[in-house]
């Protein structure tokens, strides 16, 4: 194990997290399944520097799961340091403590600080999060849990079926912008927002009023089901991508099904209208989010 890898474990669960480059949690494994997303290509270690844009985010992303804060989705002049996913998705976060099963590590901005718990479980891992500030700040914040090939494969027509108790669900163009009005979930029959197979296109939308705060993920040979509770993570989004995305650095290579709890019905971040939380100075603000993985094939 590399010194910037920090090792934990649960049992025949264990994941690696990696400090310099967001806190991402990474090779999750449970069992024998490694339930989330990876990506081919190289990136250099650690970031010093946020990604500025969309299209340097994605070049550093390697998958995994990982926390967009103070912001999520697109740059925006509102936040301190304007970039995509937020400063902290991909900057160095410090480690405070270490535990066999968890570690905790720290963020700050000199103004904001995000406190960040992961743990492995026997059937999965979760995070719990605290957000505190020395001055009024609104923040937008996303969990950017993305399940990949282990879970959900990229071919055949039947690969993964999403189930939701109750919900409004809404199209989002590919950078996180309203693209269409909502509709109860699964929407329309030719949206098949419910199934997630290789006929799938490359796509977003976000969930509301989702009901008992919880979506599971029925695969091939095992499910996932994602939780998450917390004042202000009203909103889920939905991103699909599989292998149909062919441009630099894709190369259809990628199977990612991301289930991210979020503050804001859309990608826009701090930019756009609705979606930001108002934090108050010395009033920490705590959301968890749990993936646990189960048996059952579709």
């Amino acid at each position: 194990m590399a010194p910037h890898e920090i090792r934990i474990a649960c049992g025949a669960s264990s994941a690696t997290i990696l400090p310099g480059r967001g806190a991402t949690l990474t090779n999750l494994r449970v069992g024998n399944l490694a339930p989330l997303a990876t990506t081919p290509w190289e990136t250099s270690y650690p970031y010093i520097r946020p990604a500025v844009d969309e299209d340097s985010w994605v070049r550093r992303w390697q998958g995994g799961w990982q926390l967009c804060f103070p912001s999520a989705g697109q740059p925006s002049d509102r936040d301190m340091v304007p970039a995509f996913h937020g400063a902290a998705s991909q900057s160095p976060w410090k480690l405070v403590e270490l535990n066999p099963d968890g570690a905790t590590f720290l963020w700050t901005d000199g103004v904001l600080t995000a406190e960040r718990t992961w743990k492995v479980h026997d059937d999965g891992a979760s995070a719990v999060t605290s957000a505190l500030t020395v001055t009024p700040r609104e923040i937008v914040v996303a969990e950017h849990l993305i399940l990949g090939e282990g879970l959900v494969a990229a071919s055949g027509t039947a690969s993964a079926r999403l189930e939701v108790d109750a919900a409004v669900i809404a199209p989002l163009d590919l950078h996180g912008s309203p693209a269409g009005s909502s509709r109860a979930w699964p929407g329309s029959p030719n949206d098949m927002w419910q199934e997630f197979s290789s006929e799938t296109p490359s796509r977003m939308g976000v969930l509301s009023e989702v009901s008992g705060s919880a979506v599971t993920v029925r695969g091939p040979h095992a499910s996932a089901t994602v939780s998450w509770a917390g004042t202000g993570l009203d909103h889920l989004l939905l991103w699909e991508e599989a292998r149909v995305t062919a441009e630099d650095p894709w190369q259809n290579a990628v199977t990612a099904l991301g289930i991210e709890p979020t503050t804001a019905p859309h990608g826009i971040g701090t930019g756009g209208e609705d979606g930001r939380v108002l934090l108050i100075p010395g009033e920490p603000w705590t959301w968890s989010t749990r993936l646990r993985i189960h048996g059952g094939a579709l």
